[in-house]
């Protein structure tokens, strides 16, 4: 188990910090721990969660524990449930919001991490691993062919639209077989900003035009113009791209430039479908006018553009950045609602229905 990780999770400090000593001494192993202020599983998965509360006597206990381990329940994690002193009822109750195993706290050290090594190496763990590899695996293919898209628009080659067809079909397979919960928590550890937020944003949106029903043709070529909706921030000096930090006014006119770039490269080189091109240069125009570069209004933006922006609008929202750090999905949600008059407000509300449960903070 040395490459294994376990999180525990713990009403009171002190006792949750005993038991990480002593797990991490047992397993050999990472083992880490926070309070009950946080649901979301965060950027890499645990293998798996120790639970430790009083008693599941009350309702509201059991409604606090559901709320806390539904991320993981829903990603597959064992779960361990360390209770004060577990009745037949508590047991049961521990078991039907998703505990894989029921112990007593106040269990010898070695026989928790018994049970640990037993969840880690259990068939539905391992499953889970494969399926993350799978999905890591797919993350680093269409990034490959991002960054030689990217390459091509800043060495003045052509952006082969081919590609990003491919990359389009290989995103659509992936994020249909395992969700955009494990798509986005893969993308969530790469580093360079461009890249990682180029491949949430079509992510995002590759499940969204998924969940949305569209036919196969549509959900392919609007993936394909995701993947390549910010190809202009090729042509944009580094030292703006890569900032560590808000932009100045003078340098956000310049990266405001990326969209009309990206535009017009696609443009002269030719061959590629009008509604990449318009997902291309009008995804961050809004509703009244505010946007740019053209600052479209209302109906002079077409539901294919509306449904980019409201995702490279969330996508910014829920990611990491140098300067900021990533919201919670039910936070950017409220911010996505504030800009009502700005997005349209059916398209957010799917959105919002489809992404509510996603167990993830970037």
């Amino acid at each position: 188990m040395a490459t294994r990780q376990v999180l525990v999770i713990a009403a009171d400090e002190a006792r949750g910090s005993a038991l990480v000593r002593a797990l991490a001494l047992g397993l050999l192993c990472d083992v880490t721990s926070r309070g009950f202020g946080v649901t979301a599983i965060g950027h890499k998965p645990p293998d798996a969660v120790v639970i430790l509360v009083g008693s599941l006597g009350q309702d509201a206990s059991v409604r606090s524990l559901q709320d806390h381990v539904h991320p993981f329940v829903a990603a597959s994690i064992p779960l361990l449930c360390l209770l004060e002193s577990p009745t037949l009822h508590d047991e049961v109750r521990a078991r039907a919001i998703g505990a894989t195993m029921v112990l007593a706290s106040a269990a010898p050290s070695r026989v928790i991490a018994a049970a640990l090594r037993t969840l880690v190496a259990s068939p539905t763990t391992q499953r889970r691993e494969a399926q993350q590899e799978a999905m890591r695996a797919g993350v680093r293919d269409v990034g490959f062919v991002l960054a030689d898209l990217m390459r091509a628009a800043s060495d003045g080659l052509r952006v082969d639209g081919q590609l990003s067809e491919q990359a389009a079909q290989l995103m659509l397979r992936v994020l249909d077989n395992d969700g955009i919960g494990r798509w986005m928590a893969a993308v969530g550890l790469i580093h360079d900003q461009t890249y990682r937020h180029c491949l949430l944003m079509s992510g995002v949106m590759a499940s969204f035009v998924l969940q949305l029903g569209l036919p196969a043709p549509d959900c392919q070529r609007l993936t394909s113009a995701a993947i390549l909706h910010d190809i202009g921030k090729a042509l944009i000096p580094a030292e703006i791209i890569d900032k560590a930090g808000p932009l100045t006014e003078d340098e956000r006119a310049i990266f405001r430039g990326h969209a009309a770039y990206g535009h017009e490269l696609l443009v002269a080189q030719g061959g590629h479908h009008p509604e990449i091109l318009d997902i291309v240069r009008h995804h961050h125009e809004y509703l009244d006018g505010s946007g740019y570069p053209d600052r479209l209004r209302a109906a002079q933006i077409v539901d294919p553009v509306r449904i980019a922006t409201i995702c490279d609008v969330f996508a910014a929202l829920i990611e990491r950045r140098s300067y900021k750090p990533s919201l919670p999905v039910a936070e950017a949600f409220v911010l996505l609602d504030e800009m009502h008059g700005k997005l349209d407000i059916d398209l957010v509300r799917a959105f919002k229905l489809i992404f509510g449960s996603v167990p993830f903070k970037g």
